[in-house]
């Protein structure tokens, strides 16, 4: 039997440790990076939170004022995010809104006629219907003038847009489209007020009611 002697047995076993599947798997520089930062930002998380619970028992005034800011700032998000659900809603109700009123345009009658409507209506008190015919006439008036150009199917945002080539009638067709859609179409009852306004408005821009 050969004897092998001890220290010929540890080199070999040095040797055999020595191999890259023995040696110690390390990341690369990167991604050790990464996990070490990791670690950091947990430890200082749970050191804070843990800092922040003892003051419940060493300083509760500070403490609930803590809690009093946080519950401020959870309830001003919640309703930061209500009302963009709100206004998304109430952005979906005037897109078929802006679509009846270029249905209702494609009528073939005149300025006059419609002018007539807005007349006839208004008079039995029919407000919202007679917004739409005053609408209906402003914008031939102002297809007659070469402000806009008149075809079925357009929506007052684009008649709108056309109309800002000029200044004049662009600022005045404004104007008459902030009265026009709350009154043909506002959730409250048509005020005759408002009414009066839009017929002034619609004055200016030609069209009499």
């Amino acid at each position: 039997m050969i004897q092998v002697a001890r220290e010929e047995v540890a080199a070999a076993l040095a040797r055999v440790y020595a191999r890259d599947e023995f040696g110690e798997q390390r990341l690369h520089p990167a991604l050790q990076w990464v996990v070490d930062t990791y670690h950091a930002i947990r430890s200082w998380v749970a050191e804070r939170l843990l800092s922040f619970a003892r003051l419940e028992d060493t300083a509760p005034i500070i403490f609930w004022i803590i809690i009093g800011v946080l519950g401020l700032l959870f309830l001003g998000a919640l309703a930061h995010i209500v009302r963009a659900l709100i206004l998304a809603a109430r952005g979906n109700e005037q897109q078929p809104r802006a679509r009846a009123v270029a249905a209702a345009t494609d009528d073939e009658r005149s300025p006059e006629e419609w002018e007539e409507c807005a007349r006839a209506a208004a008079a039995g008190g029919r407000l919202r219907e007679a917004a739409l015919a005053l609408y209906h006439a402003v914008v031939l008036r102002l297809d007659q003038q070469g402000a806009v150009r008149f075809r079925p199917g357009k929506t007052a945002g684009e008649y709108r847009r056309e109309a800002r080539s000029s200044a004049t009638v662009g600022t005045r067709f404004d104007s008459f489209l902030r009265i026009f859609h709350p009154l043909a179409f506002g959730p409250h009852g048509p005020d005759p007020r408002a009414w009066e306004s839009l017929r002034s408005t619609a004055a200016q821009l030609g069209s009499h009611a």
